[in-house]
């Protein structure tokens, strides 16, 4: 009787346990973080995004300088409005040859659509470093990447590169606004 009282204890204990749990796990969904909407930079957006998200980039243009890297270091989507007219532009000169690339991907299963991408020594780096989560299964689609000497760099071959359109430089001087 005792065996059957503390089986039947055990049990709904059991049941109440996981019955709580239920209730009161919370459902984490991916987001949408809009750039300039919600976050005035590229940058900021990316430091704000948890993996699955996506992080948003209406038409403009983005100023950055070889300072200004952004890095991509969890699983997530990097979308541009329309790739004509979401601009990721770069201070590169012939002045400054060093510098660096508009977009690291430093994780796996990272997604770039829809941006143009010009004025940088690279546009696109899928590369990893120091303890960062290998980059595998990268997809970079649709983009323009232009006026840049190098425009994308792989250190991974299992990625996937589609419809991605790459012109030569004419002329290294920023837009007039």
């Amino acid at each position: 009787m005792k065996r059957t009282a503390l089986a039947l204890t055990l049990i709904l204990a059991l049941l109440f346990s996981a019955a709580t749990e239920t209730l009161f796990t919370k459902a984490v969904s991916a987001k949408t973080l809009t750039v300039p909407d919600n976050y005035s930079t590229i940058q900021a957006a990316m430091g704000n995004a948890t993996a699955g998200d996506t992080v948003f980039v209406k038409n403009g243009i983005y100023y950055s300088d070889k300072n200004t890297l952004i890095v991509i270091d969890k699983t997530l989507s990097l979308i541009g409005e329309d790739p004509k007219n979401t601009i990721i532009y770069g201070l590169f000169s012939i002045h400054s040859p060093e510098s660096t690339a508009a977009i690291r991907g430093a994780a796996p299963n990272v997604t770039i659509p829809d941006l143009t991408i010009t004025s940088y020594h690279t546009g696109i780096a899928i590369a990893n470093y120091y303890e960062e989560a290998y980059p595998s299964g990268c997809r970079i689609i649709d983009n323009n990447i232009e006026n840049n000497s190098e425009g994308i760099r792989a250190q991974r071959s299992d990625l996937l590169f589609s419809g991605n359109k790459r012109a030569r430089a004419k002329s290294r001087r920023h837009p007039r606004l």
